[in-house]
């Protein structure tokens, strides 16, 4: 398959969200890949809460003001995110 690589213009704040939530779900699938082990698997839950869900929930206020400032960032972010997810998950 050829790729080629573009830049595209992302409000911040949302591709900040997108960024956290995908490095989130990426610790919780790792931490659970080897089935439920609450003595293991909760630490590593928390500690990736806190280092990388909630820096990113920083600025999520500022979000529906970037969906009305300028839409087409905002969906850059989205989809730019939201196939870093999809990957994630479906890894």
């Amino acid at each position: 398959m050829s790729k080629v690589t573009v830049a595209v213009e992302c409000s911040k704040e949302t591709l900040e969200l997108g960024q956290g939530l995908a490095d989130f779900l990426g610790a919780l699938k790792v931490a659970m890949a080897d089935g439920w082990q609450p003595f293991t698997d909760v630490p590593a839950i928390v500690a990736a809460t806190v280092s990388k869900l909630v820096p990113a929930l920083v600025g999520s206020e500022k979000v529906k003001g970037e969906f009305a400032e300028d839409k087409s960032a905002f969906f850059n972010a989205a989809m730019v995110t939201g196939s870093k997810i999809l990957g994630v998950v479906t890894k």
